[in-house]
């Protein structure tokens, strides 16, 4: 029992370093707070998807702000995007945390 905690807390200290280290690296790629917070999210859970309508509301811009955000991501390769009927849903590159360099 003693182990397992143990293993616990080496592995949960080992994802908080990877986090604030993804953290900094994040900040210093030039991108503005609410596509940091959108890469931020993908790296700690790579199976999250966003829309234009889902990143609008969470970060309350209007819906060309929001396009753009995502569109630029994916202009710098971190971003995919696939049509669902009408609308358009991102989604992480699978490489997501090789091409930051996390």
């Amino acid at each position: 029992m003693v182990r397992a905690v143990n293993e616990l807390d080496a592995y949960l200290a080992r994802k908080t370093a990877e986090l604030r280290s993804a953290d900094v690296l994040l900040r210093g790629l030039g991108l503005n707070y609410r596509q940091t917070d959108v890469l931020g999210r993908f790296l700690r859970d790579p199976g999250l998807s966003t829309s234009v309508a889902d990143h609008q509301a969470r970060y309350g811009v209007v819906a060309q702000t929001a396009r753009t955000d995502l569109t630029d991501l994916a202009r710098h390769g971190y971003l995919d995007s696939s049509k669902q009927g009408r609308r358009v849903v991102w989604h992480p590159v699978g490489d997501l945390p090789a091409r930051l360099g996390a």
